[in-house]
C-alpha cells in the first residue's frame, strides 16, 4: 500500500502544520507498513509509515493521505494488539513487547521490523520504485 501526504496535522491540536514537519512532506509518497484502528480518540484509522527526518516507524492519521497504490501486503494479517487495537501487519509484529521495542532501539525487534518492511517494499512493482525514495 502506498500513500501520498496531501496535509500535515499536529496529531496534539489538529491544526495544520504547513508543507514539512520533522516527520512528513507535503506531497511525498510513503509506503505503508501497518494499519490500525483505534478506537480510543477521533482519528480511529492511522497508517505506519517511516518518518522523514528520523526514519522510525510511526503511526499516523489516515486522513492525512491519499491512497496511491491499494494493494494490501500478503504480509499482513489482522489482530489485535498489545494496546486492543485492530491491525493489519506480520504475525510476528503481534509479539508482546515488540512495539515498545521499536520505540527503545531493541535490536531484536529492529531486526525483525526491517525484515518485513524490506519484504514489503519489494512487494510490487511500485514498492520497488519507492525503495529509492
Amino acid at each position: 500500500m502506498i500513500v501520498k501526504c496531501i496535509k500535515i496535522i499536529s496529531p496534539a491540536t489538529g491544526e495544520d502544520l504547513g508543507n514539512t514537519s520533522p516527520w512528513l512532506t507535503r506531497g511525498k509518497s510513503y509506503v505503508v507498513f501497518a494499519v490500525r484502528h483505534t478506537p480510543y480518540n477521533k482519528r480511529t484509522m492511522q497508517v505506519l509509515l517511516e518518518s522523514e527526518n528520523y526514519k522510525d516507524p510511526a503511526f499516523f492519521d489516515i486522513n492525512q493521505f491519499e491512497i496511491i497504490s491499494n494493494k494490501i501486503s500478503s504480509h499482513w494479517v489482522i489482530g489485535k494488539d498489545e494496546d486492543e487495537h485492530v491491525c493489519f501487519m506480520p504475525q510476528e509484529w503481534f509479539k508482546e513487547g515488540f512495539g515498545e521495542g521499536i520505540d527503545n532501539g531493541d535490536e531484536s525487534s529492529l531486526r525483525l521490523y526491517i525484515k518485513y518492511r524490506d519484504l514489503m517494499i519489494q512487494e510490487d512493482p511500485i514498492r520497488g520504485i519507492m525503495k529509492a525514495v
